[in-house]
């Protein structure tokens, strides 16, 4: 009985001195479990498609649906939007736009070499139909012309938009044309 007590004792000293490691256990296995978890469900870049729109935007959420809905791979689709006259659209446009989207629309006003040395040229398909910007963009909105899908979505000034495709967009490249099926549904509806 003796013993007992005294064994008893020893393990109470003995957890209460380890208690802080017994805790940064726990925290390093909640941690490692929680990153291995995230790593298995995070999406790949073949699975999200980025469109970002020099234009004021409403209905974003049924924008990106109405894209998702068009093929089954696609699991997250974003849009960034961003007016011209913005005081931070040329870090949006840096961030968002040349480095993350896939498919870029933008009103020619802003338009110079560098930037379209960043755009893909267009298949002569893509091309046939639709006023063409140096190869590279297909026209959206002037005065004279307006999208329908993209006009319910977009607030457009009045000038010309052309739509382009990244080059650095996964979506339009050796086994994945994604990004041209989208161009085909927004431009030829």
């Amino acid at each position: 009985m003796m013993n007992l007590k005294k064994d008893s004792k020893t393990t109470k000293r003995n957890i209460i001195r380890n208690f802080a490691i017994y805790i940064v256990v726990i925290v390093v296995v909640l941690v490692v479990v929680t990153s291995l978890f995230d790593i298995k469900n995070k999406l790949k870049s073949n699975q999200i498609f980025n469109i970002f729109i020099a234009s004021n935007t409403q209905n974003e959420n049924e924008f990106a649906t109405l894209i998702k809905n068009q093929n089954d791979s696609i699991k997250e689709v974003n849009i960034y939007s961003c007016s011209i006259d913005d005081t931070y659209f040329s870090v949006l446009f840096s961030l968002h736009g040349q480095l993350e989207a896939d498919l870029i629309v933008l009103p020619k006003s802003i338009l110079d070499e560098k930037m379209m040395a960043g755009f893909c040229e267009l298949d002569d398909d893509l091309k046939s139909s639709s006023i063409v910007y140096e190869n590279r963009g297909l026209l959206v909105h002037d005065n004279n012309y307006s999208n329908e899908i993209l006009d319910n979505y977009c607030t457009f000034n009045e000038e010309q938009y052309y739509l382009f495709i990244s080059l650095n967009s996964c979506h339009f490249g050796k086994d994945d044309y994604f990004a041209k099926d989208v161009i085909k549904n927004i431009i030829y509806g």
